[in-house]
């Protein structure tokens, strides 16, 4: 069994059959980006899912010698990110600046330049409302503490 394979088996038991059977990279990947999606369409959110298929399309795309794995993880689940609208918010909980300034030009494939714009603008607007509020949380924190 592929190393990738493993790994994602290792990180997303609950679709060992899916990936196990999934044949390539691009196919598996089809699938993890459906199951993202079913994650997010269900009250409560499967966060727990989400947060394991985002940790897995790091690791795919942190892979030198696998070129094929990092254009599968690329062209079936982060170009397609900024198309739902809320998914699209939610980008500031799961990826770094670093990691959405990387991303940017992927995210120009379905996206028009005013619309990149526009979406870096909000990320940047969310994450900065995160990092306030985790400010001000700790902060409280520290008080009650003392």
């Amino acid at each position: 069994m592929s190393l990738w394979r493993r790994i994602a088996i290792e990180k997303l038991p609950e679709l060992q059959c899916k990936i196990a059977n999934g044949g390539s990279a691009y196919n598996v990947w089809l699938e993890l980006h459906d199951e993202f999606n079913r994650a997010y369409s269900v009250e409560p959110r499967n966060e727990s899912l989400i947060s394991r298929i985002y940790e897995y399309a790091v690791w795919c795309s942190r892979q030198p010698h696998n070129a094929d794995l990092r254009t599968a993880v690329t062209v079936c689940f982060y170009e397609t990110l900024p198309l739902d609208i809320v998914v699209r918010g939610d980008l500031s909980r799961w990826l770094s600046p670093d990691e959405f300034a990387a991303l940017r030009p992927v995210f120009g494939y379905h996206l028009s330049e005013s619309e990149i714009k526009r979406l870096a603008e909000d990320f940047i607007a969310e994450t900065s409302r995160r990092d306030w509020h985790r400010r001000v949380s700790v902060d409280v924190s520290d008080r009650h503490a003392r």
